[in-house]
């Protein structure tokens, strides 16, 4: 039996504000709780609370400054299903139950249906519980997104998980990775929708690899809690869903050029002298990264005086070059008890070895090693906003050539634009035909940094020969004469959040930011 309530505002903070209408159908046997809160035409969460857990709780993923615009609604009944519709949307809410099953308005096309439904299985021993949810899977539908995981784009017969890891020498198909972007694009014949689970434990999706019928995603703890994301367009749907978690920052124009970095430039001398031989080659070059050797013993913050005996001096003469100087941190903090590093505190269980430390990576926080407690916050990319992702320690292969594409096409279907990968490829020395054509690609992503560990050799643009020179350059340069192109592109995704690269979203295959640029270069 299933009590129905209409609930037009919320208690003290909820994760979204603004004008929401709200749904809820409790279970008077098992006493869950299904809540359906309508944020706009096109944003919907449906969220399943046990009777002992609060309702309102903060939301990692929602952004603070979001407000829902709300939308007009016309609801009825019909055999036992309460029906919502507003100007995009058709929801079916199965109150018995507690199924919801979302339908284009104007066709009553299904868009996602539940097979299954919500399940939750009960860990009395730590008093979390497992959740999950079962949907129908389309016959023709196809997935995008969750970030920069190494693979084909299309995510359909495959499963993943949800928990940030330091990857090092990753390859295609290592799953889980850097960033934990628990969303996706689900696109099928001319139709679309988005999907956020919020939830920061370890959780899954899995695009019918178990049943190649069934859509179906769960956490290990915290609620049953996503957001239905629906547009006219997937670009609509990018662009809603970025402004619910979060319009990142407009970068300084700087940041939209070239990036030299190495493991690692040291001391003062060779950092100089990379800055001279640039100028002196006519290569444009905007910022130069120092990694861990600028340290003392490697502790964030400070600088190694023997190497860098005038750090300030350094940066300000580099700068009068035209130069930022951009220092690497991964902090890290090795103790046993208590942490206060990311807003929460986090007990570490006494088997965590001395050299555990909390890191704070592009697009998330996450533990090392998972002896840590099991629930420490998997935080989403929408919760730590960094300046730009990179995507992860990769090799100077052509297979990562290819997997450093995707990775960028999918972080932009994530919301995420300002990404790159490591030019060149981090470990292991490219070909010169190699570094050439992944200088031309990288060219066109939205961070342009060439990264690599020294101890595989110099990865400059000069380094593979005039000729590999002479076209690295010009791939440079292009990437200069389109600066006004690409900061206008990064406005837009600022104010609105509209993806900056839209290739695949837009459905071309082609690799360009938009048609006019084709017919302006071709």
């Amino acid at each position: 039996m299933c009590s129905v309530s209409n609930i037009p505002e919320r208690r003290k903070t909820p994760p979204l504000r603004g004008s929401l209408v709200k749904w809820e159908y409790t279970n008077t046997v098992s006493k869950i709780t299904l809540s359906m809160c309508l944020a706009d035409a096109g944003i919907v969460r449906v969220t399943y609370f046990p009777g002992a857990v609060p309702e309102d709780e903060p939301s990692y993923a929602v952004s603070p400054g979001y407000s829902a615009p709300g939308a007009e609604i016309r609801e009825y009944d019909e055999d036992g299903v309460h029906v919502v519709e507003t100007s995009l949307l058709r929801i079916r809410i199965r109150t018995e139950e507690q199924k919801v099953d979302f339908y284009d308005v104007a066709t009553d096309e299904p868009l996602l249906t539940d097979e299954g439904g919500f399940g939750r299985e009960s860990k009395d021993w730590t008093g979390d519980a497992r959740v999950w949810i079962r949907k129908n899977l389309q016959e023709t539908e196809h997935f995008f997104g969750l970030g920069d995981k190494p693979c084909a784009l299309n995510l359909r017969g495959k499963y993943f998980s949800m928990w940030g890891a330091d990857h090092y020498d990753f390859h295609e198909e290592s799953d889980p990775l850097y960033k934990s972007i628990p969303f996706f694009l689900s696109l099928r014949e001319r139709k679309a929708y988005g999907l956020l689970f919020d939830n920061t434990c370890r959780s899954y999706f899995d695009f019918g690899a178990t049943d190649e019928k069934v859509l179906s995603f769960g956490s290990f703890g915290g609620l049953m809690n996503y957001y239905f994301i629906y547009g006219r367009t997937p670009l609509d749907i990018i662009s809603a869903y970025t402004r619910l978690t979060g319009t990142p920052e407009l970068p300084p124009l700087w940041a939209l050029g070239y990036h030299q970095s190495k493991w690692s430039y040291y001391p003062d001398k060779a950092v100089y002298n990379l800055v001279e031989r640039f100028r002196g080659l006519g290569i444009p070059c905007d910022a130069v990264h120092l990694d861990h050797h600028y340290m003392e013993r490697k502790e964030g913050f400070t600088w190694d005086k023997q190497n860098f005996p005038d750090a300030e001096g350094m940066v300000r003469a580099l700068e009068k070059d035209g130069v930022k100087t951009v220092l690497i941190v991964n902090p890290g903090v090795n103790i046993m008890g208590l942490f206060m590093g990311t807003g929460h505190a986090v007990i570490f269980m006494p088997r965590i070895h001395r050299e555990s430390a909390v890191r704070k990576n592009d697009r998330f926080v996450h533990v090392v090693p998972e002896a840590a407690h099991a629930n420490f916050p998997n935080i989403p990319a929408e919760q730590i906003r960094p300046p730009a992702a990179y995507g992860g320690n990769n090799r100077s292969s052509w297979e990562h050539l290819k997997l450093a594409n995707f990775q960028c096409q999918r972080l932009a279907a994530s919301g995420i634009s300002f990404a790159g990968a490591d030019a060149g490829g981090f470990m292991g020395h490219p070909t010169p035909e190699l570094f050439c054509r992944w200088m031309q690609m990288a060219s066109f992503h939205g961070f342009f940094r060439n990264h690599s560990s020294g101890e595989f050799g110099g990865q400059e643009p000069w380094v593979f020969g005039q000729e590999v020179t002479s076209y690295v350059k010009a791939a440079i340069e292009g990437r200069y004469r389109l600066l006004p192109y690409i900061y206008t592109q990064f406005r837009r995704y600022a104010e609105t959040g509209m993806p900056r690269r839209n290739e695949l979203l837009a459905g071309g295959g082609v690799f360009l930011w938009r048609p006019s640029v084709r017919h302006s270069h071709s």
